[in-house]
């Protein structure tokens, strides 16, 4: 549901019948329940979970025991029937199991508790964001980032999507997703990204323009930080840097070579296990 834990999906066995619950991961109560099949139906389920439709939410994928010809049911994570179809035809009954894609990947969320102020953000366009992607990969070369990996950067394919609650920023395989409006609080384009003179030195908004909106610069940097292998940070004092879980409206992330430790480490670890 976008909350940022991992939540539940449980199937009813042979005997019972074909039941459905989705579990909320932070605080165990359901989500979801409901009948995939007719109530009577007792040949057990099976469940798994993908992102069908692409926008950073996970779906509910159930298909059906022995007994009855396997449909595949397809439910998002807030109830809604995206689809159904029969997976074999209507003469088998063998039962059939299921399996989603991955899950949805890193993502960057605004801060908890902060309500949108923008009565109506402006809609990010492609050109804005391809301005922006192209001095976030700068900034990775200024910080030290060698040439393979920057090469690597500059594959990665963007995309602009109505990401689900407070998510602005989605890395995948070779891709990232942002968010249209910053989940209602709109972006704020830098249209001098190589510079911070918006910000003060502890990355905190001076320019109006600034102020209120999310950093699409930082937010950019961030999921490409994930195309590099680092991971989301959670602790206190790493929400200011770079790979920090959330971010603030009004906020800017510098990125420095301290950023890409781990990254290195990684490269010399991987090096030092293939030495013939």
């Amino acid at each position: 549901n976008g909350d940022s834990f991992a939540d539940i999906i449980v199937g009813a066995g042979v005997g019972g019948g074909p039941h459905v619950r989705v579990i909320s991961g932070m605080d165990g109560s359901d989500l979801l329940n409901f009948f995939a099949f007719a109530p009577e139906f007792t040949g057990g389920i099976r469940v798994a979970a993908g992102d069908v439709l692409l926008n950073g939410e996970l779906d509910i994928l159930v298909t059906s025991g022995p007994g009855i010809s396997p449909t595949v049911r397809v439910v998002s994570g807030s109830g809604t029937e995206i689809g159904s179809y029969s997976a074999f035809g209507a003469s088998f009954t063998g039962g059939a199991f299921i399996a989603g894609g991955p899950m949805p990947g890193e993502m960057l969320l605004v801060a908890e508790g902060l309500e949108p102020t923008q009565e109506s953000a402006a809609t990010l366009t492609h050109s804005q964001l391809d301005s922006i992607v192209a001095a976030a990969i700068s900034r990775y070369e200024s910080a030290g980032l060698d040439s393979q990996s920057l090469s690597q950067l500059a594959g990665v394919s963007f995309g602009i999507a109505d990401l689900t609650g407070r998510q602005i920023g989605l890395s995948r395989a070779n891709s990232i997703l942002i968010d249209v409006n910053a989940a209602g609080r709109g972006w704020f384009v830098d249209t001098t990204p190589g510079l911070d003179e918006e910000f003060d030195a502890n990355g905190l908004a001076l320019d109006l323009q600034a102020l209120g909106r999310v950093d699409l610069l930082s937010t950019v940097v961030h999921e490409l930080g994930h195309q590099l292998g680092l991971p989301d940070l959670y602790a206190e004092g790493d929400l200011n840097r770079v790979m920090g879980a959330s971010i603030l409206p009004g906020q800017r992330r510098l990125l420095t070579s301290d950023d890409l430790d781990s990254v290195f480490a990684s490269e010399s670890l991987f090096e030092t296990l293939h030495l013939d």
